[in-house]
């Protein structure tokens, strides 16, 4: 799937990474845990907030302020948000998504 976002950024998004993201989402993976399998599976070229934050998008039907956590946390603890804080903000979105 190709996307275009603002600013005209195109991106391909993997149908893979995306059935991935909902069926972790529906073993109960934390969000910080499921990014970071995501890291690991794309192109470390691409803008990395922007990336994570499209998948989620369009893995769980959420909006662009619903996913705006990704773009305060940094998977080596460096962002303003930690682990835990980008969970809690994650998770009150993505479980009414899975599966519906």
């Amino acid at each position: 799937m190709i996307v275009r976002g603002e600013g005209e950024m195109m991106l391909t998004l993997e149908q893979d990474h995306l059935s991935r993201l909902r069926e972790q989402a529906g073993r109960g993976l934390a969000p910080s845990q499921m990014l970071r399998d995501l890291l690991s599976r794309i192109n470390p070229e691409e803008p990395r907030s922007p990336v994570l934050a499209w998948y989620l998008m369009h893995a769980f039907g959420l909006e662009q302020h619903q996913v705006a956590a990704v773009f305060g946390w940094d998977p080596n603890g460096t962002g303003p948000l930690d682990d835990a804080r980008l969970d809690e903000l994650l998770a009150r979105h993505i479980p009414a998504k899975v599966g519906g």
